[in-house]
């Protein structure tokens, strides 16, 4: 891992990150609205985060008493260099308004959320779009 991270600031250096040209955010799970688009060297780092990320917030849901169906919601994040939330903002709401409050809750006690040590990778982690899943 550490090697990978190595390469990759070798390989983000200020003068590739400003050659990057933005790209509109796009599919499920766990998404970056409007930043960069993300190299394949990153999608590695990035995909071992964001279940580091996904773990940390689920350890603080607490599901709410005779929760049915499959509910699912969606969060927009905006963190903070370290790892700070700095705000959360409901997407898609589940159905469930006890269910979304819970998996608002949890966001924002998992902070600081677990975010790679390399600092030019933080602009794919600033923008999160977070979708949960009751079930």
């Amino acid at each position: 891992m550490k090697i990978l991270l190595a390469m990759l600031a070798m390989a983000l250096s200020p003068m590739s990150i400003a050659q990057q040209a933005p790209a509109s955010g796009g599919g499920a799970g766990l998404e970056q609205s409007q930043s960069p688009q993300v190299p394949p060297e990153v999608k590695l780092i990035q995909s071992e985060y964001v279940s580091r990320i996904a773990s940390s917030i689920r350890r603080f849901i607490v599901l709410p008493p005779n929760l049915q169906g499959d509910s699912e919601v969606e969060f927009e994040v905006l963190v903070l260099p370290d790892g700070d939330v700095l705000s959360v903002k409901l997407k898609q709401t589940s159905g469930n308004p006890k269910y979304d409050n819970a998996v608002e809750r949890a966001i924002y006690r998992a902070a600081p959320l677990p975010l790679p040590p390399e600092p030019a990778l933080y602009k794919y982690f600033r923008n999160l779009n977070l979708k949960f899943r009751a079930q």
